[in-house]
């Protein structure tokens, strides 16, 4: 439960760690996409602020055929030559933008390729992800509830040892030893210990760390997965034998 609940909490940072490499590589395969769509508003808006000044020069350039004094007229013929100005400025900004354009125009289908395969193989390790937390989650519940059912049976006074052993020693409170040696700690027991423990008679503790030990002969803990978790629930039944 201890490693499962570990990985259960990795699960939201590991899904935002995924999501956030995604953006990234969205961001920058599609840079080139995003450039072009964005020349392309622009371009639009210059087309309109164009036509705005032509459509603005020739109506001056009307005011001239109207206008009485030398002086009116220098100041139709200044008005134009500023909107001219504007004009060939404006043109060439277009150009430019075109331009570019064309030169983007060869990668946008390339660059909408590779976010397409970015995008499917991000929800594929993603679905993966989640199939893998739900079984932890599923894993974590049934053991969660065998444990319930362990509690039931062990005395009162014991299980608050073993809980509060468990919170100051990271979670291990119970280990199998093979020798008088506490092999959580590295403490000698005494040899009275030792041989309580051996004939599992009585609850031993480790004089030290507090840790519950049970015995288990050489052999046999050779044979048996060293994981001291997966021993933990039988333990106490085993030690009060």
């Amino acid at each position: 439960m201890r490693e499962l609940g570990a990985e259960r909490s990795r699960g939201p940072e590991r899904l935002a760690s995924l999501e956030e490499a995604f953006r990234a590589a969205e961001s920058d395969v599609g840079a080139a996409k995003h450039r072009f769509e964005h020349l392309k508003v622009e371009r639009s808006q210059g087309e309109l602020d164009l036509k705005s000044l032509e459509a603005k020069k020739d109506k001056f350039q009307a005011q001239l055929m109207g206008v009485r004094t030398s002086k009116e007229y220098s100041a139709v013929l200044k008005e134009i030559d500023a909107v001219k100005s504007e004009i060939s400025r404006l043109e060439d900004a277009l150009l430019a933008k075109l331009e570019e354009m064309s030169g983007l125009e060869k990668d946008v289908p390339e660059a909408e390729a590779r976010i397409a395969e970015e995008s499917e193989r991000y929800h594929a390790t993603r679905k993966g992800l989640e199939e893998e937390l739900g079984q932890v989650d599923a894993r974590y519940g049934a053991l969660e509830a065998r444990r319930r059912e362990v509690e039931k049976v062990i005395p009162p006074e014991i299980l608050e040892a073993f809980s509060r052993v468990s919170a100051v020693r990271g979670g291990l409170a119970v280990v199998r030893a093979t020798e008088a040696v506490c092999p959580a700690c590295n403490v000698r027991l005494r040899p009275q210990a030792f041989a309580q423990m051996r004939r599992g008679e009585h609850l031993i503790a480790c004089d030290s760390c507090r840790r519950f030990l049970y015995y288990e002969e050489a052999e046999e803990a050779a044979d048996t997965p060293p994981g001291p978790p997966s021993d933990a629930p039988n333990a106490p039944g085993q030690a009060g034998a």
